[in-house]
């Protein structure tokens, strides 16, 4: 949660992905597409999780 004061949660996150949630990417810059922005580092959606709505794709790029 961004909103708590704390970056415990985000520096977790950071460590799983080299990005901010909702992010990936070689500069942290394109944006993930899966649900609850479960991407991993090359922007395929994790194991089980699926596309926002309205996309496909294994980086729901379409």
């Amino acid at each position: 949660d961004d909103n708590d004061n704390n970056i415990d949660e985000d520096v977790a996150a950071l460590t799983e992905t080299g990005c901010l949630p909702g992010w990936f990417g070689t500069k942290c810059d394109k944006l993930c597409r899966c649900n609850n922005s479960k991407c991993v580092r090359n922007g395929d959606c994790q194991e089980n999780v699926p596309c926002l709505p309205g996309f496909f794709g294994l980086q729901c790029q379409y």
